[in-house]
């Protein structure tokens, strides 16, 4: 995702997003740091139970999180249940 720092460093958007969950009163065990979008997602889902809502703001490897979600779409997968 090198391509949409936009004249940030690495890292510097993430840090900046924990900074102000922090300030808003997240727990610092509660913010997560994955090496790839769709990483995060898997985490996310792994996470999710049937009341969350999940967004899923996706910028790179946007088919492998299309063909990740349709997968568990046609599996019958549901929040609370392994991905894999």
């Amino acid at each position: 995702m090198d391509k949409n720092l936009r004249g940030r460093e690495p890292g510097e958007v993430p840090a900046l997003m924990e900074i102000e969950l922090r300030r808003l009163g997240g727990a610092p065990d509660a913010i997560l740091h994955a090496a790839s979008e769709l990483a995060a997602v898997r985490e996310a889902l792994e996470q999710s139970r049937m009341d969350y809502r999940v967004l899923l703001t996706i910028h790179s490897g946007r088919d492998a999180v299309l063909g990740l979600v349709s997968a568990l779409e046609v599996r019958g997968w549901a929040p609370g249940e392994a991905l894999d």
